[in-house]
């Protein structure tokens, strides 16, 4: 079955309407798009595992940068603009479109790419620049050389304009409201954050969103001692209507945040959009089963890839919603597609099924991060307008794994 196994005790229509909706839709996005057959699911998976030197560490070089010069950077946008200097303008550049098996880069790209700004809950605000081994850059330049090799042939890039809406033809949402699965995986992983957006818990204390949720190339829209996490939880009868929203959640305060460096120096409202990705710290775990993130590289995720996401779409409303949707184009730093949803969906994490064989079971990773109806600047200079989600490639993956446990080699893609 495509859709998530929702075996309800109770509920059984619920079930019917999403087996229906689900066989409904991959019919209908096989006949729109035209192609011969979906995956539903990933058969072969290309596992990713940086290489670690015996008894070494990356050296890490970390720079504060003073109060006062974030003061002054801040005064710069406070102007009266009507709020227009904050309006972010994304952009996808030659290296976001640059087919993988082109690339090489050399030890000092991948710093400056690996290169990371931690914020704190008091404003420090920290640059940490790390030494990338050697080999951990050919084994990163040899998997890009590869993705041709994975995929077979170069995939066709779908570059049709998408309809400004958030829902595609048939809605293919459907809402997660059996009270105990909401706190069941893969459910359990969806993260409602008090800056608008959603986001994925990607370890027992980390969570994945979208940079832009925190940050719009500018400042930073919202100080780290004011994030907050939410988690749903089943609700306890005869609780207070008016506090259901604040009640439905279980609030966890950021301890830390990080983002790229590609994404806060900017200084301006022009930003690349395969940087679009953040990971807060939590102060404490939820205590709940969370996603592993994987690669999500064309050799990963093909067009025709059947790819899932759980958000909360609804500002000020603790409604989950579960979708499915197949990639139908892209380019190397993102995959398009026509998956339902609302602006309070940004940041959320996009997954995918893999049958494990030796294990006897489906096991799920977080290949993308969700942007919406998203209009930027292609690297030919002409605004395309497409609903896209964020590629963890390569040295995405390396960086978000340094996040999660301060070693390049301790995740598997």
């Amino acid at each position: 079955m495509i859709c998530e196994n929702l075996n309800y005790n109770s509920g059984m229509m619920v079930y019917i309407n999403v087996l229906f909706i689900t066989i409904l839709a991959s019919a209908l996005v096989s006949c729109c798009h035209g192609k011969p057959s979906l995956h539903l699911a990933v058969e072969k998976w290309h596992r990713f595992q940086l290489p670690t030197a015996q008894g070494t560490s990356p050296l890490r070089v970390e720079s504060t940068v003073l109060e006062e010069e974030k003061e002054e950077w801040k005064a710069d946008v406070e102007d009266d603009d009507g709020g227009e200097s904050d309006r972010i303008i994304l952009y996808c550049g030659e290296e976001c479109e640059e087919p993988d098996e082109y690339r090489n880069y050399t030890i000092k790209e991948a710093e400056d790419t690996l290169a990371f700004e931690t914020v704190y809950p008091n404003g420090t605000r920290t640059l940490t620049r790390l030494q990338v081994p050697e080999q951990m850059v050919e084994y990163i330049n040899g998997w890009m050389r590869g993705v041709k090799r994975h995929t077979g042939k170069a995939e066709a890039v779908d570059a049709k304009v998408r309809r400004k809406r958030a829902v595609f033809d048939f809605d293919t949402r459907f809402e997660v409201n059996v009270a105990k699965y909401l706190t069941e995986y893969p459910f359990s992983a969806a993260v409602k954050l008090s800056t608008g957006c959603t986001g994925v818990l990607v370890s027992s204390q980390h969570v994945l969103t979208a940079a832009h949720c925190l940050h719009n190339g500018k400042r930073y829209i919202v100080k780290v001692k004011d994030i907050k996490a939410g988690f749903r939880r089943e609700a306890t009868p005869g609780e207070d209507p008016s506090e259901a929203y604040e009640r439905s959640f279980i609030w966890i305060r950021a301890d830390k945040v990080y983002l790229p460096y590609d994404w806060t120096n900017k200084r301006n409202s022009l930003q690349p959009l395969d940087k679009d990705y953040a990971v807060i710290v939590l102060k404490r775990s939820p205590d709940r089963e969370h996603l592993e993130v994987g690669m999500g590289d064309t050799g990963n995720v093909p067009v025709g890839t059947m790819v899932h996401f759980s958000s909360f779409d609804i500002a000020n409303q603790p409604k989950l919603f579960y979708r499915f949707c197949t990639v139908t184009g892209g380019t190397q730093e993102l995959f398009y597609q026509q998956c339902d949803a609302e602006p309070p969906s940004i940041g959320a994490g996009v997954y995918i099924k893999i049958w494990d064989p030796e294990a006897g079971s489906w096991s799920r990773r977080v290949v993308g991060l969700f942007g919406g109806l998203t209009s930027f600047i292609n690297a030919l200079g002409i605004r395309e307008e497409q609903n896209v989600a964020m590629r963890i490639t390569p040295l995405k993956f390396a960086q978000i794994c340094f996040w999660l446990t301060g070693d390049y080699g301790e995740c598997k893609g």
